[in-house]
């Protein structure tokens, strides 16, 4: 499973053998259709694809040309970190480009709290997919969503803040059950593309006794701070 750990966020799961580190929402989650067709590697065709891991600054980047099922063809290219400079600090960018026309496509970046089970194993019962979190509070704006919970057992409190840009088009504020994010609807024609940024902080009450105004803080300065601008390029 994707996982999202933070360093000493442990949980104990009645029935499980020992406390597990517990999995926070995915914060690269992302959706996309092309009129209405879901971009994924199972379906449709994959043309093209390409990962690379730069070892000098931790950047992430991958690139898929993808033939819908309805045959429109997309070149999504992504690119994320984990900022070394700031440990509450990650980013992403998402680069779309439509090789044939595409008269609605819908992109959904969003704070996936489904992906924030773990497997665990339990006696006589085998693995088992559970969450750790208890109070889970969200909320989403036209570029900021935000996820806060705290684990069951231990009562640590984990929030995460995202504030998100696209180069082209509005930005919408979309909530789906407990996975706040926003999204875009735009048409394209052949050869055009939008770019869409995501910086995202995270914060535990470790950290802090006031997790709202921390994050918050963290979350703008790191909006701000040249090294986002220039790893991200379309992020303004």
């Amino acid at each position: 499973l994707p996982s999202t750990l933070i360093h000493g966020i442990y949980n104990f799961y009645p029935q499980d053998l020992v406390p597990d580190l517990a999995n926070a929402p995915a914060w690269f989650a992302v959706e996309i259709a092309a009129d209405g067709q879901i971009f994924h590697m199972e379906n449709g065709t994959v043309l093209g694809y390409q990962q690379v891991l730069n070892m000098k600054t931790g950047v992430l980047n991958r690139a898929v040309l993808w033939q819908s099922p309805a045959g429109h063809v997309l070149r999504v290219e992504f690119e994320r970190f984990a900022s070394i400079a700031d440990q509450h600090i990650l980013a992403q960018q998402i680069t779309i480009t439509a090789l044939e026309p595409v008269e609605h496509l819908e992109c959904r970046a969003f704070l996936d709290d489904e992906r924030a089970r773990s497997l665990v194993f339990v006696p006589g019962e085998g693995e088992k997919r559970i969450s750790h979190w208890t109070d889970e509070t969200v909320s989403a704006e036209t570029q900021i969503a935000t996820w806060e919970a705290k684990t069951a057992q231990s009562g640590y409190t984990v929030k995460l803040a995202q504030q998100v840009n696209v180069s082209v088009g509005e930005l919408f504020p979309a909530v789906d059950g407990n996975s706040p994010g926003q999204k875009f609807v735009v048409a394209l024609n052949t050869g055009e593309s939008i770019t869409l940024t995501r910086v995202v902080a995270i914060a535990t009450n470790r950290d802090t006794d006031n997790l709202h105004e921390f994050v918050a803080a963290k979350l703008v300065a790191a909006v701000e701070q040249v090294f986002a601008a220039r790893l991200l390029p379309g992020f303004v």
